[in-house]
C-alpha cells in the first residue's frame, strides 16, 4: 500500500476501525458473568476466569490501539489531501 494515496490511506483506516469493533464484540464479559460461584468452582475455574480477564483486558487494549492507528492513517491522508490542493510539502 502507497503511504502517499489518501484514498488507500482512508480504506486502510476504516477496514482497521472495522477490525477494532469485531474485536470490541467478542463477547467475554457476558462469559465471565456466567461463571460465578454458582456455575463452577474451584481452582480450575479461577484459573479460567483470570484466563479470560487477561485475555479480554488484552483484547481491549489491541482494539484500543487499532482505532489509534486508524486515527494516524486518517490524519496522514488529510495532510496528503491538504498538500495536494495547496501545493505545500506533506507534514
Amino acid at each position: 500500500m502507497s503511504d502517499l494515496d489518501p484514498i488507500r490511506l482512508r480504506s486502510r483506516a476504516a477496514s482497521v476501525r472495522r477490525l477494532a469493533a469485531r474485536i470490541e464484540r467478542v463477547p467475554l464479559p457476558s462469559l465471565l458473568a456466567r461463571c460465578g460461584d454458582e456455575t463452577w468452582r474451584g481452582p480450575a475455574a479461577i484459573r479460567f476466569t483470570d484466563d479470560v480477564t487477561r485475555s479480554w483486558r488484552a483484547l481491549s487494549g489491541a482494539a484500543e490501539d487499532l482505532v489509534a492507528q486508524a486515527v494516524v492513517l486518517e490524519r496522514r491522508a488529510q495532510s496528503l489531501e491538504l498538500a495536494a490542493r495547496t501545493g505545500a510539502a506533506p507534514r
